[in-house]
């Protein structure tokens, strides 16, 4: 027997990881599953912390409104005082004539002074400075204005971008977790046959020592019993991926112990499959995040024009300065104090400002292309998602009348079998058949939910409630 029985979704082959015993696994809930990777997913984390690195830069930016103050001071030993000699000796002669009018005491100094002159202090051996700087900028306000304006919409950019990787890991979620909920009732479908083959094993060596089937009969049954074992123990491996990548996507060991409950797979938010598709579409292109991080990074370009701009313009700038000087004597003044502009343009620079400029305006035309393609790309998932819908739908319908005909077919052989008018090869052909069509009907159910909730991130929305 050369067939292919049992059908595993291709989503479910993600990872290995060692078996998980049932009894001792947690049962956890499809919400449940989703609301611990949005916390607690380490991929998602990298998204967040992108939001921080841009937000603070956007602060950093918008420090620069205000004025900058900054405050210096030095301590300076030198290895000597510096004193400067008057030479006075000519006041003697200058001051002969009018000699007899002084007093003694008067004529005393004057002698003293002619003699040894005056010393003026010019600096100490030890000279403290220290002064208080505030510039307020003028000229670059609009450079300013602009760049802070373009990192805000870089931040919301960013935070756009963190609910795209949210919304893309509900997905990957949803898509473990019903593939596992796929293995797992397909492992239920091939035991279960493979009981009723041990049945038939018992049935056919009473038959054989009655001589009512064909000689081989009993080693066809054993080698369809090995290949159902064979299709088990793929369920069993897919089982274990899907468990392993759930592990992941929440951000625990990737052979923690988990079972999914499977009469739990609802989520609050509804798609409905028939609702027209032109307004699915409007309302992507509203709520889709990829988008609207497009849309943010195009006001950021904008922005980014306007600060090339201004860097063109001459910077202006408001100063006032205090100074304080202790030890240099009576040549400088302790404390001294001055404001005023300061204007500097850099009128010729070979071009960088004005190529900056341009540089600028091509992103700014490079980001409305890309929202332009991104729009028409979110058109084509959208459709794409909602026939798939539609696909899935009719499948589930095919395959659960498939399953109603195998099982009576199986029965009117299992009949034909018990009045020796079936051969053995007969009657696994038709059980073949019930379980391929029970192993298509899980693969069609596990479907049409993954292209419910495929549908309603394609829209915008969100698969995690209260969060």
């Amino acid at each position: 027997m050369n067939k292919r029985i049992v059908m595993i979704p291709a989503f479910v082959i993600m990872l290995a990881v060692l078996p998980v015993s049932p009894a001792m696994a947690e049962t956890v809930t499809l919400q449940q599953c989703l609301s611990t990777a949005v916390t607690h997913n380490k991929q998602l984390k990298v998204s967040e912390f992108e939001v921080d690195i841009r937000e603070n830069k956007r602060k950093s930016i918008r420090g620069h409104y205000l004025p900058v103050i900054q405050v210096d001071g030095k301590v300076i030993k030198f290895n000597d005082r510096v004193d400067l000699k008057v030479d006075l000796s000519f006041l003697g002669t200058l001051l002969a004539d009018f000699e007899m009018f002084l007093s003694d005491e008067a004529k005393a100094s004057l002698g003293v002074i002619t003699q040894e002159g005056i010393k003026l202090n010019v600096r100490e051996d030890l000279v403290y400075e220290g002064g208080v700087t505030v510039a307020q900028p003028l000229g670059q306000l609009f450079t300013v204005f602009s760049g802070e304006r373009a990192a805000h919409s870089l931040t919301e950019s960013a935070r756009a971008d963190t609910i795209s990787a949210r919304r893309k890991l509900e997905l990957d979620v949803v898509r473990a977790y019903i593939g596992l909920v796929a293995a797992t009732s397909i492992e239920d479908t091939v035991e279960a046959a493979l009981r009723q083959l041990d049945a038939m094993e018992t049935q056919v060596e009473g038959y054989l020592k009655a001589e009512l089937v064909e000689r081989n009969a009993l080693l066809k049954v054993q080698v369809a019993k090995a290949e159902y074992q064979r299709n088990l123990f793929a369920a069993q491996k897919g089982a274990d991926i899907a468990r392993a990548a759930l592990n992941m996507y929440m951000g625990r060991s990737l052979d923690a112990p988990l079972e999914p409950d499977a009469e739990d797979l609802g989520i609050d938010v509804v798609v409905n499959g028939e609702v027209d598709l032109m307004r699915q579409q409007s309302e992507a292109l509203k709520l889709r995040p990829e988008l609207l991080s497009a849309r943010h990074s195009r006001k950021a370009a904008k922005f980014g024009t306007w600060a090339s701009i201004g860097k063109m313009l001459p910077d202006l700038n408001l100063i006032f300065r205090y100074h304080n000087t202790q030890g240099t004597g009576s040549m400088q003044p302790e404390n001294e104090y001055f404001g005023g502009l300061v204007l500097s343009w850099n009128i010729w620079e070979w071009g960088a400002s004005y190529y900056d400029m341009r540089s600028s305006q091509a992103l700014e035309a490079k980001t409305e292309a890309a929202i332009a393609a991104g729009e028409d790309m979110i058109r084509l998932e959208v459709r794409s998602k909602w026939l798939e819908l539609q696909a899935s739908e009719k499948s589930l319908v095919v395959t659960g009348m498939q399953v109603e005909q195998a099982q009576e077919n199986l029965r009117i052989v299992q009949l034909r079998y018990d009045a020796a008018e079936a051969t053995t090869t007969e009657l696994l052909d038709a059980q073949t058949m019930l379980l391929k069509a029970q192993n298509e009907q899980i693969v069609a159910e596990v479907n049409q939910r993954a292209a419910t909730y495929a549908l309603m991130i394609a829209r915008g929305k969100d698969l995690v409630k209260n969060k």
